[in-house]
């Protein structure tokens, strides 16, 4: 599976790499207005096709400028990102300083999320041809990719092992349910249910039974009612994985909430998290 999941990031990896690749961001009027006039703007010489339906009257067909980064059509406002150039932090930050300028906090939010998904996978790829995390182990169990932050929480918490491995994945992973959380760790109901006592009983988590969860322990704080294909979980989880919402609406960058980054890497930035929030 890992040998797979290399060679597929391998392809993505390339054609990310290839400048005619441009990915859509959406509609933004004001920054076409700018970038008609913008020096660092040039005619775009790659591909334009033309609109599927006839142009209403009077209406100005759109030409496109390029400025390295982005790809917008003039006047119409669609802007599209060439993720090749994103490593260019030259261009990143005239795009963050043009999204300020025009107040286009969406876009300068979505093409910081792009670049750390991106970033995030290459990470996720280099963890997959060197993981620490035996045959038939997986990565969502912390006691197998995290050991030392499994016994650092078990100390600063005053717990056992399997109460702190459970802990970080109920604290960082957006579906412990207990269907999973028993397959990843290789545990019995009752074990599952006596680390989740433990944790209970030093008020690390809350137990109840909420819709759709597919759980009985949460940590305390927002509870975001997400809709399908999502499930509901803690709302602090929403940030490490690139997904903002409005209301029950998640954005997430996949089809449903999966780590955009290698997952010991996101039970260390939630236990950071953690700890700065006290």
């Amino acid at each position: 599976m890992a040998e797979g999941a290399l060679k597929l990031h391998a392809a993505l990896r390339a054609q990310l790499a290839d400048p005619g690749t441009l990915v859509p961001l959406g509609q933004f009027a004001a920054l076409a207005r700018s970038a008609a006039a913008d020096p660092h703007f040039l005619p775009y010489d790659g591909p334009v096709l033309p609109c599927p339906q006839p142009l209403l009257d009077g209406a100005e067909p759109s030409t496109a400028v390029d400025d390295g980064l982005l790809v917008v059509a003039v006047p119409s406002g669609d802007v599209f990102l060439r993720p090749a150039a994103l490593a260019d932090e030259d261009r990143r930050a005239r795009a963050a300083g043009l999204c300020d300028e025009f107040g286009l906090a969406w876009l300068g939010e979505r093409l910081e999320r792009t670049r750390a998904l991106f970033d995030g996978l290459g990470r996720m790829a280099a963890r997959a041809a060197g993981t620490p995390v035996p045959p038939g182990g997986y990565d969502a169990n912390p006691a197998l990719s995290a050991p030392g932050l499994v016994a650092g929480t078990a100390r600063a918490l005053g717990v056992g092992a399997d109460a702190a491995a459970l802990y970080l994945q109920l604290l960082a992973l957006a579906r412990p349910t207990h269907a999973a959380v028993r397959r990843w760790n290789g545990w019995t109901a009752a074990r599952h249910k006596a680390a989740r006592a433990e944790l209970v009983a030093v008020g690390a988590v809350t137990a109840g039974r909420r819709a759709r969860a597919g759980r009985t322990a949460f940590v305390p704080g927002e509870w975001l009612e997400a809709k399908a294909p999502h499930l509901p979980l803690e709302g602090r989880k929403l940030a490490a994985h690139l997904a903002p919402a409005s209301g029950k609406d998640v954005y997430a960058p996949f089809l449903r909430l999966l780590p955009p980054v290698p997952l010991h890497e996101l039970f260390e930035r939630a236990v950071r998290e953690a700890q700065e929030a006290v």
